[in-house]
């Protein structure tokens, strides 16, 4: 079957593709590697991975309109041009969304994300 002969083809090909990054702003640096949101006493750290109590299934069946709250879910944006639009941060860094992501206002959604490394702009 030819159609197999081309899947079988394919898999064995290795893509690149490139990464997208995302962008989280922080109001206040503790040190080096931890960051201040300008919301809550919470702390995040370069390296650190966050998840909400609220799993997979809960904030895709929520909709990004209804999962805006903070405890639910961890704001960051595609650009640091959009996070501006939102807020004036003093510190970026770039994130890894591991959960399902939303959108909602321009701001992008996720249960669960990790800091991956500060940026200077």
């Amino acid at each position: 079957n030819k159609y197999l002969s081309r899947i079988k083809k394919l898999k064995k090909r290795k893509f690149n593709v490139e990464k997208k990054f995302y962008y989280k702003g922080f109001q206040d640096k503790v040190d080096d590697k931890h960051f201040h949101t300008s919301y809550g006493d919470f702390t995040f750290a370069i390296g650190g991975v966050y998840e909400t109590p609220f799993k997979d299934d809960e904030i895709v069946n929520a909709g990004g309109k209804n999962c805006v709250a903070t405890n639910k879910v961890f704001h960051f944006c595609d650009s640091i041009e959009e996070i501006q639009k939102h807020y004036n941060p003093k510190y970026y860094c770039i994130v890894e969304p591991l959960g399902p992501i939303l959108e909602h206002n321009g701001a992008l959604l996720s249960n669960k994300i990790r800091i991956v490394k500060e940026v200077f702009i």
